[in-house]
């Protein structure tokens, strides 16, 4: 269990890695204090940075606001904030079932969202119930034409279904994720091929480029927006179980019959952990913490 500001658990759901930092036992405005801090997105940079600290596709931060549901923050790789994350929502869920024992089902805010949270023996279910297919859009790329569409689960997605190798999307996906048509930049999936089998449920395979990290093995928000794109062109029905199939793993989806996207996937615990004093130094706000 972590009980000061300094400590951390390193975890992941599919592959998609998080530093976790559990303050919801501390001032709601101190964890202000430190998040607000024109230093705080080059210490996630630096904590995030791959071979040189502990590494991750980004930091959580689990905190309390008054009396309501737990606040999950996000911070992407390169120190910007992002709206939503729902694997890294799971690890969260885990957390908080296997080390301080929550039990049955949770409400987790994150992204101006209530979630439905809780862990079973299949993994951790998420309860997504605000999604919004925008609209198809078209954009070019060196004369080739991809037609993808535009989805909000919190967060922007911009989905494609088109046969690309993860090299390609590595070298091209910021040309997406930038382009004019997503002022506030974009998440992109290109859901590359799917396959039906009678026996098992109906798969799609997807590769992700997350808006402030680049290739990443996983994103659940990302499968939630194919799943609304699915639901959206008739591709899957109401109720029925598939699965959204990603380099890191496979998330379980279902639609209900009121829109929600239900997600279970499997969150572990990788290790845990103190930062050093000179990798968070004590400025204003943070020493207040200790």
């Amino acid at each position: 269990m972590i009980n000061s500001y300094q400590q951390f658990l390193k975890c992941h759901s599919l592959g998609n890695d998080f530093i976790l930092f559990d303050w919801s036992n501390l001032a709601y405005q101190k964890t202000e204090d430190v998040i607000k801090h024109p230093d705080w997105p080059r210490k996630i940079k630096e904590i995030c940075r791959r071979n040189y600290s502990i590494g991750a596709d980004g930091v959580l931060i689990i905190r309390k606001i008054n009396e309501g549901p737990l606040e999950i923050l996000l911070f992407n790789q390169d120190g910007s904030r992002a709206e939503k994350c729902l694997n890294g929502l799971r690890c969260v869920t885990y957390y908080l079932a296997e080390q301080k024992k929550h039990k049955g089902t949770m409400l987790l805010s994150m992204g101006q969202e209530i979630h439905p949270c809780k862990v079973d023996t299949d993994g951790s279910e998420i309860i997504i119930k605000n999604s919004h297919y925008k609209k198809p859009l078209e954009i070019t790329l060196r004369d080739k034409k991809f037609l993808g569409h535009v989805v909000e689960i919190g967060n922007p997605h911009f989905v494609i279904f088109d046969t690309v190798e993860l090299e390609w999307l590595r070298e091209n996906g910021n040309f997406f994720e930038q382009h004019s048509a997503f002022p506030n930049r974009t998440n992109v999936e290109f859901v590359i091929r799917h396959e039906i089998d009678e026996t098992t449920p109906t798969t799609f395979e997807v590769l992700i480029y997350e808006r402030g990290c680049g290739i990443t093995l996983a994103s659940g928000s990302g499968a939630a927006a194919v799943a609304k794109v699915l639901s959206q062109l008739g591709l899957i029905e109401i109720g029925q179980e598939f699965i959204i199939k990603m380099p890191g793993g496979s998330i379980k989806t279902t639609i209900s019959i009121n829109q929600e996207i239900i997600q279970k996937a499997k969150a572990t615990i990788v290790f845990s952990g103190n930062l050093n004093q000179t990798v968070i130094p004590a400025h204003a706000g943070i020493q207040t913490l200790a």
